[in-house]
């Protein structure tokens, strides 16, 4: 790119995203169309006789870091060992529980080395604002939560460094999970989340899908 038009080159030269406000990171779509199954070389056209068959134009977000990155702590998801995922979520007409895995994946190839094997401090997921967090519980116990900010939750999770884990989150009320995480983000509803280690150097940053296509994920 001409330097003139992409003076910060800590950002990719895009405009803000629509899906990750505020985090140096692009929107994308992707267009094709389908395949026979089996036959990913066999294209499934439209044909007179067939003329509904649809193009796929799933849509995403791609972050980006420095490869040198500066600041207090490092963002990148494929730095970091750990990943949350939604499990399930529960009600009894009062309140509804959400469960998310707490899980360890191998780091390949780290660009910036130190985040592949760090004990979690601090659990910070983005909700919905309408939402209310009664209770938290991590491996069965209690965790204390704050609230910094409308629809951002802060949870202290004392994990040690490699130990898978699964965490509660109880609401008041009957709730969806897309109710909950009810950010867009193309097909799929997500919260936001970002994992804090406990040196504070490393602050993985992704997003958990909970439903797409109004499909419940399951793990």
């Amino acid at each position: 790119f001409d330097s003139q038009l992409w003076p910060d080159t800590t950002r990719l030269p895009c405009r803000e995203s629509e899906y990750e406000l505020g985090v140096p990171a692009c929107d994308y779509v992707l267009t094709g169309w389908q395949t026979a199954p089996g036959d990913p070389y066999t294209l499934l056209l439209p044909t007179p006789s067939n003329p509904d068959i649809a193009q796929c134009c799933p849509e995403g977000v791609v972050q980006f870091c420095d490869a040198a990155i500066t600041g207090a702590c490092n963002p990148r998801l494929s730095d970091s060992s750990w990943r949350l995922s939604f499990n399930r979520n529960a009600t009894d007409g009062t309140y509804t529980t959400v469960f998310f895995n707490l899980e360890t994946v191998p780091v390949l190839s780290p660009v910036v080395g130190g985040c592949d094997a760090t004990s979690v401090d601090t659990i910070r997921l983005g909700i919905d604002p309408s939402v209310t967090l009664t209770f938290v519980l991590i491996d069965g116990l209690s965790a204390p939560f704050s609230q910094p900010a409308p629809g951002v939750v802060d949870i202290t999770a004392n994990v040690p460094a490699g130990r898978a884990s699964y965490m509660m989150l109880t609401f008041s009320g009957t709730v969806g999970a897309s109710d909950i995480c009810s950010n867009n983000l193309g097909s799929y509803m997500v919260c936001s989340y970002q994992i804090f280690s406990s040196g504070g150097t490393c602050c993985a940053l992704a997003d958990v899908p909970v439903e797409v296509m109004n499909i419940a994920v399951f793990a």
